[in-house]
């Protein structure tokens, strides 16, 4: 489609922008609605603005580019609020951090997919530009499904609950600004640590690609392959701390 280095950053910023508050945001409509509604609701939007994004490709409209990004960055990362809320709940006590590890590494396959493999797949069987984009669609079509069949599942484990329980939950807690300025010390490190790690592997891992074909010479191919190290990493890495962090 022509789009420059600026173009491509903006597609890239305005995912992240409107998550800085966003998650909260979002975490606020996991207490409100429920994690079933949420987690369905933000699933719909991943697939809904991957559709729109699709569809901005085969119009070429980089307006709809732009529509499409943020749709799906409404959703993206409010879900892994409720995906975390979900495995805590599911999975406590000593399984806690290797469920954790398994849902990050299995987020990791989606990156190598994009990074790695649909670069190979275009170099060697150079299908329509469009249809790379759809099959992108497509995972997150796949992604609604098994929230829709999570729902299900969750469903029928609360029901069996309520079955057998002897007394009635007791309610949550209602969220307050107050509690933000309440959080712990150790709240603030780790929040530090994730800006600052955020802050510079995005913007590398979103321009990597480009980097090594321009200053290095590689392929496209080989170049997705590179940028998809660090989530290789991640995928192996993130089950094996969780496991280690749970002994």
């Amino acid at each position: 489609m022509g789009i420059d280095d600026y173009q491509l950053g903006l597609l890239y910023s305005v995912y992240d922008i409107p998550n800085t508050f966003m998650v909260i945001i979002g975490g606020m409509l996991v207490d409100k609605l429920g994690l079933r509604r949420s987690t369905t609701l933000f699933s719909c939007l991943v697939f809904l603005g991957s559709v729109v994004f699709s569809m901005a490709s085969f119009w070429r409209s980089y307006i709809m580019l732009l529509a499409g990004r943020v749709i799906f960055g409404l959703g993206g990362e409010s879900i892994y609020v409720a995906q975390d809320t979900i495995t805590a709940m599911w999975f406590q006590g000593k399984f806690l951090a290797m469920a954790m590890g398994l849902t990050t590494a299995a987020a990791r396959i989606g990156d190598i997919f994009s990074q790695a493999l649909l670069p190979r797949l275009v170099a060697e069987y150079a299908p329509p530009f469009n249809v790379t984009i759809w099959l992108s669609a497509l995972g997150c079509g796949l992604s609604l499904a098994a929230c829709l069949g999570l729902v299900y599942f969750d469903l029928r484990a609360e029901r069996y609950a309520k079955s057998i329980a002897s007394t009635a939950a007791e309610p949550g807690q209602e969220f307050s600004i107050g509690q933000i300025l309440s959080l712990p010390l150790q709240f603030w490190l780790l929040t530090v640590i994730s800006v600052t790690y955020y802050s510079c592997i995005s913007p590398f891992l979103g321009f990597a690609n480009d980097f090594l074909q321009q200053s290095l010479g590689y392929s496209e191919a080989n170049a997705g392959l590179v940028t998809s190290v660090v989530s290789i990493s991640s995928l192996f890495g993130s089950p094996l701390l969780g496991l280690l962090l749970d002994k």
